[in-house]
């Protein structure tokens, strides 16, 4: 499993981290670098943050297209709903409708699309064209047995799985277990020395086996 990191000065500086094989960054139009520095990485739309705008998403992926070579998805924008209690909610339909209006022009930009997984996903098919798959919605949609259905599904064809807002070493074991190929989050953001070392310690074991659901 891959940790995709938020593109952060402290981390970077105190540490070679992009050189190893489980470290690699998830960037945003609002990432201050220009350039990745790991050996992989991801983008993200910004729907999380409410900072999206469609000029300001594509014009960032224009910029981006040099380093696409070793990008390993960019979000398709989805739907998403935050209420002011910072309770996610997400559309599952709405976000199938809104992919459709937006894979064919981050393929043509060079770059492989990946399909957000939101609330109710698990009863939707996966929308055409999709590289990976972005396990994002709620939190307790995201560690129910659904969302496991959901990665099941899409590891079966052979598709990239990712899940968002990873921030603990039990969701870095409960993620590897259900064969995620990579997981991102901020707690490394705000506490870069003390989480390094617990999620590097995590990420270094081997799996002694991984969940298989027919």
């Amino acid at each position: 499993m891959i940790y995709m990191t938020s593109d952060n000065r402290n981390l970077i500086g105190d540490r070679d981290v992009f050189t190893q094989s489980f470290w690699g960054q998830i960037l945003t139009p609002a990432s201050f670098c220009n350039a990745p520095k790991a050996v992989v990485w991801c983008g993200d739309n910004e729907i999380f943050t409410g900072k999206y705008g469609f000029w300001r998403f594509y014009r960032w992926l224009w910029r981006k297209r040099p380093h696409r070579r070793t990008c390993i998805f960019i979000n398709a924008p989805d739907w998403l709903k935050i209420s002011p209690d910072k309770t996610v909610r997400g559309s599952a339909w709405r976000t199938w409708l809104r992919y459709l209006c937006h894979f064919w022009l981050i393929r043509m930009l060079g770059f492989p699309v990946a399909y957000v997984a939101q609330d109710d996903s698990e009863r939707w098919p996966f929308p055409p064209f999709c590289n990976a798959v972005f396990i994002g919605g709620s939190t307790e949609w995201k560690m129910s047995q659904a969302a496991d259905r959901v990665i099941y599904r899409a590891k079966k064809r052979g598709l990239w799985v990712h899940v968002g807002r990873v921030n603990s070493q039990r969701r870095i074991r409960h993620f590897k277990l259900v064969g995620v190929d990579s997981v991102d989050g901020t707690s490394l953001t705000y506490a870069p020395d003390r989480g390094f070392w617990r999620f590097q310690s995590v990420l270094m074991q081997p799996s002694l086996f991984i969940l298989d659901r027919d």
